[in-house]
């Protein structure tokens, strides 16, 4: 993830803001999960909405997630 090749592929800029917003952690972990176990994630990333751009999550289970874990 450090290296820069690859940086005039399609996702470019998509990765270079990945390497700005990092900047704002003290510390980040990535990891690959695989496809079939990452249901729950997939639908999570669905529930935004992309005329607001705004998605709030306070405390707890948000609701679709109990929905799908059950």
């Amino acid at each position: 993830l450090k290296s820069q090749e690859g940086a005039r592929s399609t996702i470019a800029s998509i990765w270079h803001n990945v390497q700005e917003l990092c900047r704002n952690f003290y510390a980040i972990y990535f990891s690959y999960v695989n496809r079939s176990a990452n249901g729950v994630a997939h639908c999570c990333a669905k529930q935004a909405d992309p005329i607001s751009k705004v998605c709030t999550w306070v405390g707890g289970l948000a609701n679709i997630v109990i929905l799908l874990l059950h």
